[in-house]
């Protein structure tokens, strides 16, 4: 069973095409299901049901991509996946405790998504709380620091997986899980991650797709430093 567990819509986030178009791209590239998990935002049910009677070849599973927020400023973001009501939305880090009860009780997944892409240092206590898993590649998981997310996976006991953190539906299952076993349920889903019982995927096409498409944008970056300059230089010949 193919699964991207980490994706945005237009309907409740900041994804930039609705929920149909992106289970419609999942049904395409061979998915059998997508976790939405929308910012700060944990799918309703009823929408959940809507989703599925629209696109009925790809099963929806219920999530969020819940912010830790601090008085220091940095934040960590935790995809969190439970049929239960997620209570929580920009939860402050200093109430990480609370997040860990409550995930123990409901047996929630709970992912570390793109870990360093907001601040060097995490923003909650890992002797309070400590994730499921830790996505290791995602567009938003930073490839150059992959090691240094293998390591703290072996550190602190957590599961690495792979999301496309799509935004676009162009960009859903760029990477996915593979579960050894259909889940039903969030609770089998996370039951089947903590268990280890999954590879990591991905599609050939879109990969591809995305590397053709930033192929030029690094060769720009390359001939910029090349020449001693600097991020202001690379934005001004038209890099991203």
């Amino acid at each position: 069973m193919r699964i991207d567990l980490h994706i945005h819509t237009a309907d409740f986030s900041d994804g930039q095409a609705p929920a149909t178009a992106m289970l419609s791209a999942a049904a395409e590239r061979g998915l059998d299901a997508l976790v939405i998990t929308d910012h700060d935002y944990h799918l309703r049910r009823e929408d959940r049901d809507r989703l599925q009677a629209a696109v009925p070849g790809v099963r929806v599973f219920r999530g969020t991509e819940l912010t830790l927020v601090s008085q220091a400023g940095p934040r960590d973001h935790l995809l969190i996946v439970s049929d239960a009501d997620v209570p929580f939305a920009r939860l402050p880090a200093e109430r990480i405790d609370e997040l860990a009860d409550w995930a123990r009780q409901h047996e929630a997944l709970t992912v570390l998504a793109h870990p360093w892409f907001y601040q060097e240092a995490f923003s909650f206590d890992w002797a309070r709380f400590t994730p499921d898993a830790i996505e290791v590649a995602s567009i938003n998981a930073d490839a150059s620091r992959r090691d240094e997310a293998r390591a703290l996976a072996a550190e602190h006991g957590l599961r690495l997986v792979a999301t496309s953190d799509a935004h676009h539906a162009e960009e859903v299952g760029l990477f996915s899980v593979e579960l050894d076993a259909p889940a039903q349920s969030e609770a089998q889903l996370a039951q089947a991650i903590r268990a280890g019982s999954y590879r990591i995927g991905g599609h050939r096409p879109s990969l591809q797709a995305r590397i053709d498409q930033i192929a030029p944008l690094e060769a720009l970056a390359r001939d910029v430093l090349a020449r001693g300059g600097g991020v202001e230089e690379y934005l001004a010949a038209g890099g991203q």
